[in-house]
């Protein structure tokens, strides 16, 4: 890319000055370019000065003293509010700082969200049943919603729960009974 400027030098007369950037000084043109051109080395931070008589460029000034072309950090590899340079650009972090509150539970899942947590979190997903027995009753028996199951859960079954036990016309725990009395008489 080139730029021109135009000035008036000590004796009054129009001159042209060329700003012209490179990625690297091999790119440097000699002819034809304005005595006080000045040329960039966008990638090196570096700013050469052009002499028109002797056709050379010289070093005029680094603008920067760290190379930062080779970062490959980006806005959204910084925290947020945080600042940077890479590759002579000012850069403002986009990572927002997050708390256990962010983290979410619904049904079996967690959700963290994309972020930076300043030390370690702890969300509680329920509470705890351990391993446990249920003998069948006469009632209905529940575990409550929102447990999560830290060993078995064992429901007792009986061997003599058959339907030629069970009073013909009963249903017990899904088992049609079909016994209808012995015979007594004679």
């Amino acid at each position: 890319m080139i730029t021109s400027n135009y000035y008036r030098d000590d004796n009054g007369n129009i001159m042209q000055q060329e700003h012209l950037y490179g990625l690297s000084t091999d790119t440097k043109p000699t002819k034809g370019v304005p005595n006080g051109s000045i040329f960039d080395v966008v990638d090196k931070g570096m700013r050469y000065l052009f002499d028109a008589e002797n056709e050379e460029w010289f070093l005029f000034a680094k603008t920067h003293d760290l190379d930062t072309t080779d970062a490959t950090a980006s806005a959204s590899d910084i925290l947020s509010g945080k600042t940077a340079y890479i590759s002579e650009e000012k850069v403002t972090g986009e990572i927002e700082t997050k708390t256990a509150s962010d983290i979410t539970i619904s049904d079996n899942t967690v959700t963290i969200p994309k972020g930076y947590y300043s030390s370690q979190k702890t969300k509680t997903v329920g509470t705890a049943q351990a391993a446990q027995t249920i003998t069948p009753t006469t009632s209905d028996q529940t575990i409550a919603a929102g447990k999560y199951l830290t060993g078995a859960q064992t429901i007792k079954g009986d061997a003599n729960l058959i339907a030629e036990n069970i009073k013909s016309g009963v249903t017990i725990f899904g088992v049609e009974g079909t016994y209808t009395g012995e015979d007594t008489e004679g």
